[in-house]
């Protein structure tokens, strides 16, 4: 079923994404620069979460919070994808 709007889904959506940075940076598909950049937009958007849960989320922030995650986790998987080469400083396709 659709969990999106379950009050746990946050949290869980942010280990997933937590954990996909950090099995792309152990395997070498992500350049520490981009694990960086995507676990200061993660927590941007844990704590923008966070902010709105505090009071009640409307229908209109609750699609808008899961559309940010969805982003976030294409993110994810678009720079895991790219190729890199040297030490962050590589050619991209």
């Amino acid at each position: 079923g659709d969990n999106r709007m379950n009050p746990e889904h946050g949290p869980v959506r942010a280990r997933q994404a937590s954990h996909r940075i950090d099995a792309g940076l152990r395997s070498g598909r992500l350049t520490s620069r981009e694990a960086w950049r995507l676990r200061d937009d993660l927590g941007d958007l844990a704590r923008l979460e966070i902010r709105l849960r505090r009071d009640g989320l409307t229908w209109r922030e609750r699609e808008r919070l899961d559309h940010h995650w969805d982003d976030l986790m294409a993110e994810i998987r678009e720079q895991s994808r790219d190729r890199q080469f040297g030490y962050g400083y590589g050619w991209r396709r």
